[in-house]
């Protein structure tokens, strides 16, 4: 097995564009050199994929420390720390059993692994995968202040990867700019090469799709992916062309969003040319039958629905919101149009089918940009190169450190194992307070009460002492 073994630390076993750039790197590694072990929170597809590929997997307890408060609130957050101090130990136990090298965090939310690292005394990596700020928009929202969030993201790394350069410009206002890599992620392109067979999905199930120039959007349904904006797009397209069908390729995360937009097609009696296929597995074949791919996000770190479309050799249509601008070569391998314009968006997508040589000429030129800047080994033997730089640091940690280290994880526990006790309490309380409320809205008990009162009062008539 490869000399180095590196620890990677996740925050999700799903098949998000997270776990996809794990997944390709762990494929691509040189072996030889290097030997990544995937610590997980449970079982999932990412962890079958894995061990598929004969790449070790841990299940091991792991809690989000940041953001958390738009989903769990202050009792996650007491929670999070009463559990702390087990946690980190039992990660201490996994760099110790298997002899680790580095700890490689593969998203923001989780900190468990850096502070493992940090007591065993090895060099940490930490990779963001977007422009987390916290802001009411986002996607999340925040219960520490952004500054605090990155500052111990910059004290408990060596490195810090950024997977665009408008992350990494975001970050050089909050982390020491001389830690941050950046490191595009990279596409398995062998998916896309060759003759994919087809899926029999679109003609057998939507029949009215076919000799129709096909238009498409692989995302979940949520609002920082734009749905809405691509939907609008999609309407003002098929007043003009009515050769075109769109689809929406992906699991409806947000179910009221999924209905407002599903309620717009049906008013206009779309359904049959706007169309929400739900979750896919073979993304691959979906593609070799469509034309044109769209990215109508409001915000994206370096999304690999996109990298999907240009290694498939579709032309790309996306918004300014992060990473496209860094993919796409505006007016070659398809168009960029600013956040939030269907409008623009409508014009972009007919300027591109109005013209099928284009529209193909866009789409071999993408793939070859792919090729040339954004293949799963190039990708890979870049981490390669930042895990040596890594293992080159000296030790982050002295022994001295050892008593403050373990005293602050101790009070940390201990603060969120009072904090839940107090949550609990206070919860206790309300639901005391809830029963009394009721019992005394209770008719029988009503009734008692006035006639002990009637009696009380009968008693001072006639000097009877209760």
């Amino acid at each position: 097995m490869g000399d180095c073994k590196i620890l990677i630390v996740m925050h999700g076993v799903g098949k998000g564009g997270v776990e996809e750039s794990i997944a390709i790197l762990c494929k691509y590694l040189d072996k030889e050199s290097f030997e990544p072990i995937v610590a997980m929170p449970e079982e999932g597809p990412l962890k079958t994929y894995l061990e598929g590929i004969g790449v070790k997997t841990i299940l091991t307890s792991i809690e989000w420390w940041t953001p958390i408060w738009f989903f769990f609130g202050e009792r996650h957050y007491y929670r999070f720390l009463a559990g702390l101090k087990e946690r980190v130990h039992n990660l201490v136990k996994i760099i110790n059993e298997n002899d680790i090298n580095v700890v490689h965090t593969s998203t923001l939310p989780v900190i468990d692994g850096a502070i493992a690292a940090r007591i065993s005394g090895i060099p940490h990596i930490w990779h963001l995968h977007g422009r987390f700020n916290g802001s009411a928009s986002s996607s999340f929202g925040t219960y520490l202040p952004i500054d605090v969030i990155y500052r111990i993201v910059d004290q408990l790394s060596c490195r810090i990867v950024a997977v665009s350069q408008i992350v990494k410009d975001f970050l050089s206002s909050y982390v020491t700019p001389s830690k941050i890599k950046l490191i595009y992620n990279g596409i398995d392109i062998d998916r896309f090469n060759g003759k994919i067979p087809p899926s029999k999905f679109l003609l057998e199930e939507f029949p009215n799709l076919k000799d129709k120039i096909l238009v498409g959007l692989v995302g979940r349904i949520a609002r920082v992916k734009g749905i809405e904006d691509y939907v609008e797009a999609a309407i003002e397209v098929l007043k003009l062309r009515e050769d075109v069908g769109f689809l929406i390729v992906g699991p409806e995360e947000d179910k009221t969003m999924g209905e407002k937009v599903k309620k717009r097609v049906d008013s206009l009696h779309l359904a049959d040319k706007i169309i929400f296929t739900g979750y896919r597995e073979d993304i691959p074949a979906l593609l070799s039958q469509m034309d044109l791919i769209v990215c109508s996000s409001l915000k994206e770190g370096f999304p690999y629905s996109c990298l999907e479309a240009m290694a498939a050799s579709k032309a790309l249509v996306a918004t300014r919101c992060g990473g496209p601008e860094e993919l796409v070569v505006d007016g070659e391998t398809g168009y960029l149009v600013d956040v939030g314009r269907p409008n623009e968006l409508a014009r972009a997508i007919l300027k591109v089918v109005e013209n099928p040589e284009r529209m193909k000429s866009m789409g071999e030129r993408g793939r070859k940009r792919i090729e040339q800047f954004f293949e799963a080994r190039i990708y890979a033997q870049n981490f390669e190169n930042l895990y040596g730089e890594a293992m080159n640091e000296k030790p982050f940690r002295s022994p001295d450190s050892a008593v403050w280290e373990n005293l602050m994880i101790n009070l940390a526990s201990n603060m969120g194992s009072i904090g839940t006790k107090v949550i609990e309490c206070e919860r206790r309380i309300e639901e005391l307070r809830k029963f009394e409320q009721m019992f005394k809205d209770n008719v029988f008990y009503k009734t008692l009460r006035r006639c002990y009162q009637s009696f009380k009062n009968l008693s001072k008539d006639k000097n009877i002492h209760l």
